[in-house]
């Protein structure tokens, strides 16, 4: 063979060699791939719930690397079918929906699942207020009614024996002046004051009408004596101390701007001519308290004119 044409046969020969290496030589390995999908019920007898069941079921896909990751496992979907269900445990077939756009090979884990059915019950149950955090400054709490004053629960009827109150929530800082109700949510509770597993009610919110008035003004203000009678001939009071000596006093904002002090009960010095010490009430405008009592401690020091030494001039 002319040495040209061995030259011509060799070029082709690599040509052709190079030519299968890029279409089959590069070729992607197939791999497997487990993706989790979520497990839904479907027709599931209205008087039972599902109280047990697994959340996902393993998916199992098969395909290059560059298929695989267009995989898109929100478009799965795999299910069982509960309208032949019975009440307890037991094993039912999942059945996997595939979109017609997955060019992979998909197939179930494991294609049975142990779900439990439990029997549904219903009760009527009162519904309690609770109350917590504190009122805007502005604003006094004063107890809260509700509508409506009962629920319908429908639990599971292994959870009926640990029912123990249902609840809705008053949150005391979200309140505003002018606040006439507030809907929320209610809560079903066992005795361990835990949300009971499956339970539902209807309604699921309530009105709360809460009790609101202005918040009290508070002051606090000194205390002075208010004396009556006369002392015995020749004695004069030279000095006194009250304890505590000034005291808060809260009420509306109007009576309390006017008061500048406060005054005691009045204090009986008739025919006086020794130190004493006395517990008196001190006197309050109608509507205004006083923290943390209305009654201070008095000390009068009486001394006879003649022993209190003269001023300097």
């Amino acid at each position: 063979m002319p040495l040209g044409t061995r030259i011509l046969f060799s070029i082709i020969s690599v040509f052709l060699s190079l030519l299968l290496w890029v279409n089959f030589g590069q070729k992607e390995a197939v791999r497997q791939l487990e993706i989790q999908v979520p497990l839904r019920f479907e027709n599931v007898p209205s008087a039972y719930v599902v109280t047990f069941a697994p959340e996902t079921v393993g998916v199992l896909a098969e395909g290059t690397s560059s298929q695989l990751a267009r995989i898109d496992s929100a478009a799965l979907s795999a299910q069982v079918d509960l309208a032949q269900g019975l009440p307890g445990p037991r094993v039912y077939t999942i059945s996997l929906t595939v979109p017609s756009s997955v060019g992979v090979g998909l197939s179930l884990k494991n294609a049975l699942a142990r779900v439990t059915l439990d029997k549904l019950r219903e009760v009527t149950f009162p519904v309690t207020v609770e109350a917590i955090g504190d009122a805007p400054s502005e604003l006094r709490y004063d107890g809260a009614t509700i509508q409506p004053k009962t629920v319908t629960v429908r639990l599971p009827e292994a959870s009926l024996k640990t029912l123990k109150r249902v609840k809705a929530v008053l949150e005391l800082k979200k309140l505003q002046p002018g606040t006439t109700s507030v809907q929320v949510p209610v809560v079903v509770l066992d005795s361990r004051d835990r949300p009971v597993p499956f339970a539902k009610t209807d309604p699921t919110t309530v009105n709360i009408f809460p009790g609101l008035a202005a918040a009290p003004s508070s002051k606090n203000l000194l205390i002075n004596p208010k004396w009556k009678g006369a002392l015995a001939f020749g004695y004069t009071v030279s000095a006194y101390t009250i304890a505590p000596l000034q005291l808060k006093v809260v009420g509306k904002s109007g009576v309390i701007g006017s008061l500048q002090s406060l005054e005691t009960e009045p204090i009986d010095l008739t025919n006086a001519s020794t130190n004493f010490t006395r517990k008196v009430r001190v006197s309050l405008p109608e509507g205004v308290e006083a923290i943390p009592g209305t009654t201070v401690e008095i000390t009068v020091i009486i001394q006879r004119q003649s022993e209190i030494p003269a001023t300097k001039p």
